[in-house]
This record gives structure tokens, C-alpha cells and sequence, in this order.
């Protein structure tokens, strides 16, 4: 039974590193147009009115992202619990 909750805690530690570094992936997709737009401006590239300074969607991507990670993370955290209660 314990080999069965050491594969669970890695799968879940597994998943919380892919859901992380997706989130990373969708992180740089929403910060790049920001800094792109800043930088930009400052070379006289493009005026005021032409710069967007909102987050787009990929940002809140990032967001869900994180909170997932989090989750298999506080999973694979009560696993390894149970893990060390039964020995």
C-alpha cells in the first residue's frame, strides 16, 4: 500500500511542476506585450494613445495555473502524510 502512495505523491508533485511551469509559459505571454508596449513608449516608438497597458487573458491563464499547482502541491502535502502516519 505504501508504494501505491509513493507513486500517487509523485504523480502529484509531477503535475504540480507541469501545471507551474505552464503557468510560467502563460506568464511571459501576458507580461511581454506589457514590457513590448513600455519600452516602446520610452524610444518614441509609439505615442500615449497607441500603448495597451492592460493584462490580457493569458495573465489570468497564469492565475489558474498557480492555483492548480498549489492544489497538487497541498495534495501530494497530505499524501506524504498519510504516507509517514502509517510507518
Amino acid at each position: 500500500m505504501n508504494i501505491k502512495k509513493e507513486v500517487t505523491f509523485n504523480t502529484l508533485i509531477s503535475f504540480s511542476k507541469n501545471t507551474m511551469n505552464l503557468g510560467y509559459t502563460f506568464l511571459a505571454f501576458a507580461v511581454f506585450p506589457l514590457v513590448h508596449d513600455t519600452i516602446a513608449f520610452y524610444l518614441g516608438w509609439k505615442s500615449r494613445e497607441q500603448i495597451n497597458l492592460e493584462l490580457n487573458d493569458y495573465f489570468y491563464y497564469n492565475i489558474v495555473c498557480v492555483i492548480a499547482s498549489a492544489f497538487f502541491a497541498l495534495l501530494a502535502a497530505l499524501v506524504l502524510r498519510c504516507m509517514s502516519d502509517n510507518e
